[in-house]
């Protein structure tokens, strides 16, 4: 018997070969529509918490002007996905929130402007002359 005359059919093959299509597809679909949706709910949620607690930043920081009290406060810059089995999450987050020395500032060549006694008011501000 030669190859050519074996008339055997392959049909466990080629149904093994489709259901892996057919497995691949779905989960090509899945990565596709559903992780997306879900990531921008752990997103929308992130985003909401990091909203507070930049506040608390804000707070922290007139308050330790306000006392001269150093006060710490705590900001997640990144968020976790949730694990998935199967599906692939985006990379892990990273970052740093710092502050540093704003300098000083020096305005030249300034000049009060305005009409009638608006002038004399920016003049206050200006170069501490009343014009």
């Amino acid at each position: 018997m030669s190859l050519a005359d074996d008339e055997r059919a392959q049909t466990v093959q080629i149904g093994a070969i489709l259901l892996l299509g057919t497995l691949v597809v779905s989960l090509s679909v899945y990565q596709v529509t559903s992780v997306p949706g879900q990531n921008a709910d752990t997103e929308f949620t992130h985003n909401q918490q990091a909203q507070t607690q930049l506040r608390e930043v804000r707070n922290a920081i007139s308050e330790t002007v306000a006392t001269g009290q150093g006060r710490s406060a705590t900001v997640a810059l990144g968020t976790r996905y949730r694990d998935r089995i199967v599906a692939v999450n985006p990379a892990p987050p990273s970052g740093t929130l710092e502050t540093v020395d704003l300098g000083s500032l020096t305005i030249a060549n300034a000049a009060p402007v305005g009409e009638g006694g608006t002038a004399n008011e920016t003049g206050d501000f200006g170069d501490g002359s009343k014009k």
